[in-house]
């Protein structure tokens, strides 16, 4: 049940930040150009994302173009977000560092996070965005790390309780 309502969350946002970017679209040469293929890239990995977890196919989610899809995506993601109108694409940076964060190494988490930091960063000096800007969203990829690692920690120690239990249950019945 938790895993179809985060699905749904991930796919009502996602939907989201399309209907909130090509509404109003992107300003500056190439932003809109920008925008589709980075909304693009985005879906592709949370797709791909998704498609692999129900299909319970832990290799394909641990694979290196996996790893290098969601990455381009957050890094992409960011970049793009700084040009004017554009700034709801930080969301698809900020669930691709989630899934990094909860799902896969920590610091494979942590060089992504950095990587859009960087990539925003660059946005920000390429379309002269705000200082609140350029401070406000790398401040938020971190968070989202942050949470994702928390998020991680928790799912850890509840399969790890579950294991236990299990192995009680057994001990108990062989008694």
């Amino acid at each position: 049940m938790l895993r179809t309502v985060s699905w749904l969350m991930r796919a009502g946002a996602y939907v989201f930040i399309g209907l909130h970017t090509f509404t109003d679209p992107p300003a500056g040469a190439g932003a809109v150009t920008l925008a589709i293929v980075t909304y693009a890239l985005g879906g592709l990995a949370l797709l791909w994302w998704e498609l692999t977890h129900a299909l319970g196919d832990e290799a394909a989610r641990r694979a290196p173009r996996m790893r290098i899809l969601l990455g381009a995506a957050a890094a992409l993601s960011g970049y793009a977000s700084a040009f004017p109108h554009a700034g709801a694409l930080i969301g698809l940076s900020l669930i691709a560092v989630m899934h990094l964060g909860t799902e896969l190494s920590l610091p494979l988490g942590w060089a992504v996070a950095g990587c859009t930091v960087v990539a925003l960063e660059t946005g920000v000096l390429v379309a002269g965005a705000s200082r609140g800007f350029a401070v406000g969203y790398p401040m938020l990829v971190a968070l989202v790390l942050v949470a994702g690692h928390n998020r991680r920690a928790y799912r850890i120690r509840a399969e790890q309780s579950a294991a236990m239990l299990a192995q009680s249950e057994l001990l108990r019945a062989e008694q």
